[in-house]
């Protein structure tokens, strides 16, 4: 906004606002190109930082307790199938064992009758008669059957001792899996729900941080560099804002003179010229009437300060110039006074004002007289000397006067309030006279008729 409006004023004035050079206008889009890569940069560490200590989902435990349970249940299964394969590895070379015992038997049986068969002048046991030459053969065949038996039995029973030990380390191998599937699962589920090491992360996001703030420093330096330029030479230093130039003094294409132009503030204040006798019956902070009489108005205001006139006042105060030396060599202090609505005098500057300070009030209608109507008694008490006219006598010169003692109250604008005594409203009191002329006494009191200054 506020190259939007060095802009307009230079526009205004019928010249082209300085901007940027090249290299600036680089460097400015370098400077922004980097706080958006740090920026991003931040985004994605806050979202690693977030991810990594989310923690796992309900249905990740889910899954996870379900496979702990699982693999626990495995193990004492796989120990009953591995027991149950031991025992039928066992089984099978004690089947094995007495298959071939049986085939050894058969074998030797069969090989003593093909023995005793070809035995010269044996006789066959079923005929009586000697073996056959076909029964001898038979017998040979015989043998030879009960041999290959034999020869198988002992295969297998080898097979099945030789496979015990496998089967034995099958079922080793087998229960150890589901041992270690129960501590893997179980590790899994461990690290799943144990707290997460954020430390690195933190660091992370804290680095990012302060990337962006650098980065966001550079931008603002570049700115400050890359933005429209003023001359020095067309600045003027206002110290209180919002101001307004009130009035132009230098004409375009003329030779300035000492002041250029007028500007006030919304604050406008006035100053007066104050005695110090009655400065000190007057506080900062009291309310005061601020009456402008050219243009009939009168507005409220508040004292704001009393002192020594300062010597760059330029505004008039009670008549005479606030910038003079007057009121420092009479001893005269200024009062500052504001408007308690800083715009009501804002239209009325240089104009000449009345400042009223309330003292003190009677609070209502008081009995008054003139202050010249004040003497002084010998004891030191008030009274006034008060025209007594004899009933059917208006005539002044037959008139007589007598002294009344009275009480003083508060004075203003040449009257003074007094209390007391026999005055009501109306009495005529004495200010002066030419002669002497004796009083007659009244409330205990008489005196001689004074000459008042």
């Amino acid at each position: 906004s506020t190259a939007d409006a060095v802009a307009a004023m230079y526009d205004a004035a019928g010249y082209p606002a300085q901007g940027p050079t090249p290299d600036q206008s680089e460097t400015l889009r370098l400077a922004r190109d980097a706080v958006t890569s740090a920026e991003q940069a931040a985004r994605d560490a806050t979202t690693a930082l977030t991810d990594g200590t989310a923690g796992p989902t309900e249905s990740s435990l889910l899954a996870l307790r379900q496979a702990l349970a699982a693999a626990k249940a495995a193990v004492p299964i796989t120990q009953q199938t591995t027991d149950a394969d031991n025992a039928r590895a066992i089984g099978a070379v004690s089947t094995a064992t007495t298959a071939r015992d049986a085939a050894r038997t058969a074998r030797d049986g069969a090989v003593r009758l093909r023995d005793i068969a070809t035995t010269a002048g044996a006789l066959d046991p079923d005929t009586g008669e000697e073996y056959t030459a076909a029964r001898r053969s038979e017998l040979t065949t015989f043998a030879a059957a009960a041999e290959q038996d034999l020869s198988v039995a002992e295969a297998a029973l080898t097979d099945a001792r030789n496979a015990v030990p496998t089967i034995e380390a099958n079922g080793k191998a087998a229960n150890t899996a589901a041992t270690n599937a129960v501590a893997l699962a179980q590790l899994q589920l461990d690290e799943a729900t144990k707290p997460v090491d954020a430390t690195s992360l933190e660091a992370n996001v804290a680095a990012a941080e302060q990337i962006v703030a650098q980065a966001k420093l550079d931008l603002t330096s570049a700115e400050n560099v890359a933005g429209l330029r003023v001359s020095p030479g067309e600045l003027v230093f206002v110290p209180v804002l919002p101001s307004t130039v009130t009035n132009v003094d230098a004409a375009l294409g003329t030779a300035s003179t000492e002041q250029l132009a007028t500007i006030s503030t919304s604050d406008t204040s006035l100053r007066a010229s104050v005695s110090r006798t009655d400065a000190d019956l007057v506080q900062a902070g009291d309310a005061v009437a601020i009456e402008v009489r050219e243009v009939s108005v009168e507005v409220p205001g508040t004292v704001v300060s009393i002192g020594p006139p300062s010597a760059d006042a330029s505004s008039t105060r009670g008549g005479e110039d606030a910038g003079s030396s007057t009121d420092s060599a009479t001893g005269r202090l200024e009062m500052v006074v504001l408007a308690d609505d800083s715009t009501a005098l804002a239209d009325y500057l240089g104009y000449s004002a009345k400042i009223k300070v309330t003292i003190a009030s009677t609070g209502g209608e008081v009995l008054v007289v003139p202050v010249a109507a004040l003497t002084v008694g010998p004891d030191g008490g008030s009274r006034v000397e008060v025209e007594r006219v004899p009933v059917g006598n208006a005539a002044d010169d037959d008139s007589e006067t007598t002294i009344v003692k009275i009480d003083v109250g508060l004075s203003a604008d040449g009257l003074v309030e007094v209390r007391g005594g026999t005055l009501v409203a109306g009495d005529r009191v004495v200010i002066g006279s030419t002669s002497p002329t004796p009083a007659s006494a009244a409330d205990g009191e008489g005196s001689g008729g004074e000459d008042p200054d």
